[in-house]
């Protein structure tokens, strides 16, 4: 998977919440899930309210199992490690 360059991570491996950057020049409300390593998918939901076009976000996964989790954030992806 390549890492694409409107979507950054604020920090890698993360705790409580995954902090990230996105740039959506169209401003577009787009849809983004969370999937574990055997491909389900643990948390979906929309991130919309941009103020800009590159806003930053939050998800909380403090609930989660420590391990390996892919961001996907319409068509694009990003492997994330959860740890406690």
């Amino acid at each position: 998977l390549q890492t694409p360059s409107n979507l950054k991570l604020n920090s890698n491996p993360v705790k409580d919440n995954i902090k990230f950057t996105l740039s959506n020049p169209k401003r577009e409300n787009l849809s983004f899930q969370i999937i574990n390593q055997m491909g389900e998918i643990v948390k979906e939901g929309k991130l919309s309210n941009h103020k800009t076009s590159t806003n930053q976000y939050q998800i909380p996964v403090q609930n989660y199992n420590q391990g390996i989790y892919f961001l996907k954030i319409e068509n694009l992806v990003e492997k994330v490690v959860v740890v406690r």
